[in-house]
């Protein structure tokens, strides 16, 4: 029975570490190690958060820098047919337009 106790621990602990996204340094500014809690995940979560925003198409999402922190970079298409940027910082989830 502790064996299993002692799995069942284990596995509790080891699906609350946060690894942040993939293809970022999730290191703090400092080279700390520790990994940044992020509010956006995902690329297409960004992609989502903008669209309803400012009601318009995606075209597209890259990673970039916000500020020091890690974010992302989406192309729109409003519908009045305007191409625009808008940026979403992955650490606080806000969106600004460029």
């Amino acid at each position: 029975m502790s064996v299993i106790t002692n799995l069942s621990s284990a596995i509790s602990i080891s699906s609350s570490v946060n690894i942040g996204h993939p293809g970022f340094n999730n290191k703090a500014k400092g080279g700390s190690g520790k990994s940044q809690s992020l509010a956006v995940k995902s690329s297409s979560q960004a992609a989502q958060i903008a669209k309803r925003q400012y009601s318009a198409k995606v075209l597209s999402v890259q990673s970039t820098k916000v500020g020091n922190s890690t974010g992302y970079r989406i192309k729109l298409l409003s519908n009045n047919g305007m191409v625009f940027y808008a940026t979403v910082n992955a650490r606080t989830g806000s969106i600004s337009r460029n």
